[in-house]
């Protein structure tokens, strides 16, 4: 079979399983396989397959058949026009996580020597971000999970940063010095209730790093009180919340900080997706 046969072949099932984009989810697999970029398929789409190549795109379209994230399929994910390794037992970085690396980027002017931490770091994708484009800051991170720190330090390593200083095994900022000038997070925030409602890829990521408990708030509520003997004053607490939480975490964040300003950011869907604690 032909790279266009083969191309054809793919989209045709993709689409008749109702797979958003079948023609670039078929392009990625044959790409994938034969590590080439779009240009060179295409150019080469009359060179015949080998066995092995063939028997590859088809285990790759099974496992997308059957919900699996294209993310873990091909083992990479972009965030911030950096690249990521991911896989199973990982949280795959999402866009809308973005905005976290946006407002501290507006924010780092204001400190003369900055000290950034991440619980639940996951992937690396925020703490990777904000090292990559603040060199002179000293990042450190925690997760609960030894893969995810593993993880992490491969994606410092592939994304050339030196300024991740401590990669620690606990509960978000157990054993973790005071004085930190900004804490970033993405933690768990989904109620427990909801988690079998999600999508069919999502069912393939860590529950660790969704469920957020009966209320979804268990673990920024603890994010929180540990933050009260943590963080620096001036400093800021940044974090993403389900939009439909946006008023309880709000109020929350009043209850442990009430003199803070506070603010909720919202994402390019328009959705309120990142709260900020400002700490004078």
């Amino acid at each position: 079979m032909t790279i266009a046969e083969m191309i054809a072949k793919l989209q045709a099932s993709l689409d008749a399983h109702s797979i958003q984009q079948p023609r670039l989810q078929s392009e990625l697999i044959v790409m994938k396989t034969l590590s080439s970029d779009r240009a060179s398929i295409y150019t080469r789409s009359n060179d015949f397959l080998s066995p092995e190549e063939f028997y590859s795109m088809e285990n790759d379209l099974k496992r997308l058949l059957n919900g699996e994230p294209w993310a873990y399929i091909s083992g990479f994910r972009e965030f911030y026009g950096l690249n990521f390794m991911v896989q199973e037992g990982v949280f795959i970085p999402r866009p809308e996580t973005e905005l976290i690396v946006d407002i501290v980027l507006s924010l780092k002017s204001r400190y003369r020597k900055l000290r950034i931490v991440e619980p639940c770091v996951g992937s690396g994708a925020i703490s990777i971000a904000l090292a990559k484009n603040i060199p002179e800051a000293q990042v450190e991170v925690t997760d609960i999970s030894s893969k995810c720190l593993m993880i992490t330090r491969q994606n410092a390593c592939l994304n050339g940063i030196a300024n991740i200083t401590l990669y620690k095994e606990c509960n978000l900022l157990d054993g973790i010095e005071g004085d930190i000038d900004i804490i970033v997070s993405n933690p768990p925030y989904i109620e427990t209730a909801l988690l079998h409602t999600l999508g069919d890829e999502i069912q393939f990521e860590p529950t660790l790093a969704l469920d957020g408990g009966y209320s979804g708030l268990e673990v920024i509520t603890e994010l929180l009180a540990q933050a009260q003997e943590k963080i620096s004053h001036p400093g800021h607490i940044i974090f993403e919340i389900s939009p439909m939480q946006a008023h309880e975490v709000l109020d929350l964040s009043r209850s442990f900080f009430p003199h803070a300003l506070i603010d909720i950011h919202k994402d390019l869907a328009l959705l309120e997706r990142v709260v900020s604690i400002e700490l004078e």
